[in-house]
Protein backbone atom coordinates (compact mmCIF):
# COMPACT_ATOMS: atom_id res chain seq x y z
CA UNK A 1 0.00 0.00 0.00
CA UNK A 2 2.65 2.49 0.96
CA UNK A 3 4.75 1.04 -2.74
CA UNK A 4 1.66 2.31 -4.33
CA UNK A 5 1.40 5.58 -2.29
CA UNK A 6 5.23 6.27 -3.17
CA UNK A 7 4.37 5.18 -6.75
CA UNK A 8 1.74 7.59 -7.40
CA UNK A 9 3.78 10.49 -5.86
CA UNK A 10 6.73 9.85 -8.37
CA UNK A 11 4.71 10.69 -11.33
CA UNK A 12 4.17 14.80 -10.52
CA UNK A 13 1.63 14.74 -8.13
CA UNK A 14 2.14 17.04 -4.99
CA UNK A 15 0.75 14.72 -2.21
CA UNK A 16 0.71 15.51 1.40
CA UNK A 17 -0.27 13.73 4.69
CA UNK A 18 -3.95 13.87 4.55
CA UNK A 19 -3.95 12.32 0.93
CA UNK A 20 -1.48 9.55 2.70
CA UNK A 21 -4.17 9.19 5.69
CA UNK A 22 -6.86 8.89 2.89
CA UNK A 23 -5.19 6.32 1.13
CA UNK A 24 -5.25 4.68 4.34
CA UNK A 25 -8.82 4.90 4.60
CA UNK A 26 -9.20 3.63 1.39
CA UNK A 27 -7.63 0.54 2.40
CA UNK A 28 -9.22 0.12 5.97
CA UNK A 29 -11.57 1.62 5.84
CA UNK A 30 -13.16 2.86 2.78
CA UNK A 31 -16.81 3.72 4.15
CA UNK A 32 -15.53 6.47 6.04
CA UNK A 33 -13.79 7.58 3.53
CA UNK A 34 -16.93 7.28 0.96
CA UNK A 35 -19.05 9.49 3.83
CA UNK A 36 -16.37 12.50 3.69
CA UNK A 37 -16.73 12.53 0.04
CA UNK A 38 -20.57 12.30 0.06
CA UNK A 39 -21.26 14.92 3.06
CA UNK A 40 -18.21 17.25 0.48
CA UNK A 41 -20.43 16.38 -1.92
CA UNK A 42 -23.45 17.19 -0.98
CA UNK A 43 -22.13 20.13 0.63
CA UNK A 44 -22.68 21.83 -2.64
CA UNK A 45 -25.99 20.67 -3.92
CA UNK A 46 -29.24 22.78 -2.19
CA UNK A 47 -31.45 20.45 -0.41
CA UNK A 48 -35.51 21.23 -0.20
CA UNK A 49 -37.04 19.64 2.78
CA UNK A 50 -34.11 17.44 4.00
CA UNK A 51 -31.26 17.82 6.12
CA UNK A 52 -28.22 18.32 4.31
CA UNK A 53 -24.62 19.29 4.50
CA UNK A 54 -25.13 22.41 2.11
CA UNK A 55 -24.12 25.46 2.86
CA UNK A 56 -24.25 28.96 1.01
CA UNK A 57 -20.40 29.81 2.46
CA UNK A 58 -18.30 26.70 2.95
CA UNK A 59 -17.57 24.22 0.58
CA UNK A 60 -15.12 21.69 2.32
CA UNK A 61 -12.92 19.56 0.86
CA UNK A 62 -12.53 15.92 2.19
CA UNK A 63 -8.89 16.46 3.88
CA UNK A 64 -10.32 19.46 5.25
CA UNK A 65 -12.94 17.35 7.26
CA UNK A 66 -10.11 15.06 8.14
CA UNK A 67 -8.06 17.55 10.21
CA UNK A 68 -11.53 18.06 12.09
CA UNK A 69 -11.65 14.58 12.77
CA UNK A 70 -8.45 14.13 14.30
CA UNK A 71 -9.28 17.52 16.21
CA UNK A 72 -12.42 15.14 17.41
CA UNK A 73 -9.66 12.38 18.19
CA UNK A 74 -7.58 14.10 20.97
CA UNK A 75 -10.72 14.03 22.88
CA UNK A 76 -9.24 10.51 23.34
CA UNK A 77 -5.66 11.32 24.03
CA UNK A 78 -5.46 9.34 27.09
CA UNK A 79 -6.03 5.76 25.32
CA UNK A 80 -4.05 7.60 22.46
CA UNK A 81 -0.92 8.32 24.88
CA UNK A 82 -1.42 5.48 26.52
CA UNK A 83 -1.47 3.10 23.04
CA UNK A 84 1.68 5.66 22.43
CA UNK A 85 3.52 4.69 25.59
CA UNK A 86 3.16 0.82 25.31
CA UNK A 87 4.21 1.10 21.63
CA UNK A 88 7.37 3.08 22.32
CA UNK A 89 7.85 1.14 25.18
CA UNK A 90 7.60 -2.70 23.54
CA UNK A 91 9.63 -1.46 20.27
CA UNK A 92 5.88 -2.53 18.74
CA UNK A 93 7.25 -0.90 15.27
CA UNK A 94 10.65 -1.38 15.35
CA UNK A 95 11.81 -4.71 13.17
CA UNK A 96 8.57 -4.44 10.55
CA UNK A 97 6.71 -1.19 11.06
CA UNK A 98 4.58 -0.81 8.07
CA UNK A 99 3.44 -4.59 8.48
CA UNK A 100 2.89 -4.31 11.91
CA UNK A 101 0.60 -0.74 11.56
CA UNK A 102 -0.77 -2.53 8.55
CA UNK A 103 -2.16 -5.23 11.26
CA UNK A 104 -3.19 -3.10 14.12
CA UNK A 105 -5.61 -0.42 11.29
CA UNK A 106 -7.03 -4.13 10.17
CA UNK A 107 -8.69 -4.79 13.43
CA UNK A 108 -10.18 -1.54 13.21
CA UNK A 109 -12.37 -2.48 10.22
CA UNK A 110 -15.36 -3.88 12.13
CA UNK A 111 -15.08 -0.64 14.32
CA UNK A 112 -18.69 0.97 14.42
CA UNK A 113 -18.44 3.67 17.00
CA UNK A 114 -16.23 5.41 19.12
CA UNK A 115 -16.44 2.59 22.11
CA UNK A 116 -15.34 0.04 20.32
CA UNK A 117 -12.62 1.88 18.69
CA UNK A 118 -11.42 2.31 22.16
CA UNK A 119 -11.69 -0.83 23.49
CA UNK A 120 -9.72 -2.45 20.37
CA UNK A 121 -6.81 -0.15 21.60
CA UNK A 122 -7.08 -1.10 25.38
CA UNK A 123 -7.25 -4.87 24.12
CA UNK A 124 -4.22 -4.37 22.33
CA UNK A 125 -2.49 -2.64 25.07
CA UNK A 126 -3.61 -5.20 27.43
CA UNK A 127 -2.45 -7.91 25.48
CA UNK A 128 1.05 -6.36 25.33
CA UNK A 129 1.71 -4.87 28.70
CA UNK A 130 1.05 -8.14 30.51
CA UNK A 131 2.01 -9.00 34.21
CA UNK A 132 4.31 -10.69 32.78
CA UNK A 133 6.11 -8.25 31.22
CA UNK A 134 6.56 -5.07 33.99
CA UNK A 135 8.05 -7.98 36.35
CA UNK A 136 10.00 -10.37 34.18
CA UNK A 137 10.92 -8.37 30.40
CA UNK A 138 10.90 -4.91 31.65
CA UNK A 139 13.41 -5.54 34.49
CA UNK A 140 15.62 -7.42 31.89
CA UNK A 141 15.37 -4.68 29.55
CA UNK A 142 16.98 -2.54 31.98
CA UNK A 143 19.28 -4.18 32.80
CA UNK A 144 21.15 -2.45 30.09
CA UNK A 145 24.23 0.02 29.72
CA UNK A 146 22.42 1.45 26.56
CA UNK A 147 21.71 5.02 26.70
CA UNK A 148 19.34 4.62 24.17
CA UNK A 149 16.82 1.76 25.41
CA UNK A 150 13.42 2.56 25.42
CA UNK A 151 12.49 1.25 28.56
CA UNK A 152 15.11 3.86 29.72
CA UNK A 153 13.40 6.52 28.08
CA UNK A 154 9.98 5.73 29.17
CA UNK A 155 11.66 5.20 32.76
CA UNK A 156 12.68 8.67 32.31
CA UNK A 157 9.24 9.93 31.30
CA UNK A 158 7.73 8.26 34.52
CA UNK A 159 9.64 9.97 37.04
CA UNK A 160 8.88 13.57 34.93
CA UNK A 161 5.25 12.77 34.90
CA UNK A 162 5.75 12.00 39.07
CA UNK A 163 8.26 14.84 39.24
CA UNK A 164 9.93 12.76 41.20
CA UNK A 165 13.37 14.13 42.96
CA UNK A 166 16.58 13.45 41.69
CA UNK A 167 19.75 13.16 44.16
CA UNK A 168 20.93 16.42 44.97
CA UNK A 169 18.82 18.37 42.02
CA UNK A 170 15.03 19.17 41.82
CA UNK A 171 13.87 19.92 38.06
CA UNK A 172 10.25 21.14 36.74
CA UNK A 173 8.56 22.41 33.42
CA UNK A 174 7.58 25.74 33.48
CA UNK A 175 6.82 28.41 30.77
CA UNK A 176 9.27 31.22 29.57
CA UNK A 177 8.90 33.84 27.03
CA UNK A 178 6.52 31.38 24.94
CA UNK A 179 8.82 28.34 25.53
CA UNK A 180 8.69 24.76 27.35
CA UNK A 181 11.76 26.15 29.59
CA UNK A 182 13.05 23.22 32.10
CA UNK A 183 13.84 24.49 35.48
CA UNK A 184 17.06 22.67 37.57
CA UNK A 185 17.12 23.53 41.46
CA UNK A 186 20.68 22.39 42.81
CA UNK A 187 21.15 22.28 46.50
CA UNK A 188 23.33 24.47 47.82
CA UNK A 189 26.97 23.23 48.89
CA UNK A 190 28.55 24.49 51.84
CA UNK A 191 31.64 24.44 50.15
CA UNK A 192 32.91 25.22 46.91
CA UNK A 193 32.84 21.77 44.46
CA UNK A 194 35.65 20.79 42.55
CA UNK A 195 36.48 18.08 40.09
CA UNK A 196 39.60 16.47 41.54
CA UNK A 197 42.36 14.68 39.76
CA UNK A 198 45.24 12.84 40.56
CA UNK A 199 47.59 15.84 40.80
CA UNK A 200 45.39 18.81 40.61
CA UNK A 201 41.89 20.43 41.46
CA UNK A 202 39.86 22.04 38.74
CA UNK A 203 36.97 24.22 38.85
CA UNK A 204 34.54 24.47 35.36
CA UNK A 205 32.21 26.87 34.89
CA UNK A 206 29.57 26.39 32.30
CA UNK A 207 27.82 29.44 30.72
CA UNK A 208 25.23 28.71 27.18
CA UNK A 209 27.16 26.19 25.28
CA UNK A 210 30.73 26.78 26.16
CA UNK A 211 32.90 25.60 29.47
CA UNK A 212 35.52 27.52 30.84
CA UNK A 213 38.04 26.67 33.64
CA UNK A 214 38.89 28.43 36.49
CA UNK A 215 42.12 28.63 38.21
CA UNK A 216 41.82 28.52 42.23
CA UNK A 217 41.48 31.88 42.94
CA UNK A 218 39.26 32.98 40.18
CA UNK A 219 37.12 30.40 41.54
CA UNK A 220 37.12 31.36 44.66
CA UNK A 221 36.21 35.11 43.81
CA UNK A 222 33.20 33.61 41.38
CA UNK A 223 31.61 31.55 43.97
CA UNK A 224 31.72 34.75 46.82
CA UNK A 225 29.86 37.14 44.02
CA UNK A 226 27.60 34.83 42.99
CA UNK A 227 26.36 32.60 46.34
Amino acid sequence: MAEVFVHINSKGKSLNQADFILTLMSVFRDHGRTQLENFCRQSRLPAHGVASSFNHFIHPDPDQLLWVSVGLGFKLRRIIARWFFMSSLTSRFTSSPESDMEFDFARFRETSDAGSFVGILNRICDESLTRDFWDITLPIDMATSSPRSPSIYAFYASLNLLEARALFIHSRFEDYQNARTMVVECWPSASPVYVSGRKNKSFYLRTGGSTSELDIEKAQGYIKTRF
